[in-house]
């Protein structure tokens, strides 16, 4: 196995450098004053490691890849050219339930309940599901950050839940490589919607509440940064759908962290809770 990840991690890096000339092409991510970079770069590599994991389900049994296939399809539609909300909404909560349908953590926990409570239960871990999406996208606005935790995650996972998260893990950092500060490629909405995602599917594979707990546990420095925020935007009466820079990671930018700094110091948090 472990030459195997060794070449996802060598086939990312080779993909995305020969994928950069076309991505400046079709994927270009002009600065605006909601950026934290200055300079043009292109976007849309996440497809390398999107694609790649996709490929490991073929010789793995591990096949929440493939369920969340179609969210990153939209995703990178839209970093071409967008694509209504209302759609993306659509096919998060239709992957999450899928990934809920897949669920042996609901079948064991929860399918005894009555229907009434089970369908709340459903709704509920539905909607929260597809708020872990668009967190883990939001949380992609500084060079090497959601990489880089998500690495952390999923390695760590893959010791207690599947081992065939690896794979992913050895692609994303084959592409943290090239995101590194001072990035030159982002992978956009694609890969950070399906790496939400594939956060969902391992919560959602856990065995147990404790052990999904102690997943979102994992991702609660990704999770607090949003929720709080989120809080304090609706404390303050501003509009919770309009873009803006007052997530922590990026004050602490505002306030002269370096974009190394801001992803090593989250990095190390997650890697203090692994």
């Amino acid at each position: 196995m472990a030459i195997l990840l060794i070449l996802y991690f060598l086939l990312s890096v080779t993909s995305i450098k020969l994928l950069i000339p076309t991505l400046k092409k079709l994927f270009i991510d002009n600065p605006n004053k909601r950026s934290s970079h200055k300079e043009s770069t292109p976007s849309g590599a996440g497809m390398v490691f999107v694609c790649l994991t996709a490929l490991s389900s073929f010789h793995t049994s591990f096949i929440t890849p493939l369920v969340c296939l179609p969210l990153a399809i939209i995703g990178f539609i839209d970093d071409h050219k967008d694509v209504s909300p209302l759609i993306r909404i659509f096919f998060q909560i239709i992957t999450v339930s899928a990934l809920v349908f897949l669920s042996p953590l609901i079948r064991s926990n929860w399918s005894s309940n009555s229907g009434f409570i089970f369908s709340i239960l459903i709704i509920a871990i539905v909607f929260i599901g597809t708020l872990f999406i668009n967190i883990f996208n939001f949380i992609d606005g500084l060079d090497g950050l959601l990489a880089l935790t998500m690495s952390v995650i999923l390695i760590t996972a893959s010791i207690f839940i599947n081992q065939n998260l690896l794979f992913l893990s050895a692609s994303l950092l084959g592409f943290l490589t090239l995101n590194w500060s001072p990035a030159r490629v982002f992978m956009g909405d694609g890969g950070s919607t399906f790496l939400g995602s594939i956060f969902v599917g391992i919560v959602l594979e856990s065995l147990n509440i404790q052990q999904a707990m102690s997943v979102v546990l994992l991702a609660s420095p990704l999770i607090a940064d949003c929720t709080i925020c989120i809080i304090r935007r609706y404390i303050n009466r501003q509009s919770l759908f309009k873009a803006h820079k007052l997530h922590l990671f990026q004050r602490l930018h505002q306030a002269g962290w370096s974009h190394s700094k801001v992803s090593i110091s989250y990095g190390l948090c997650i890697a203090a809770l692994s």
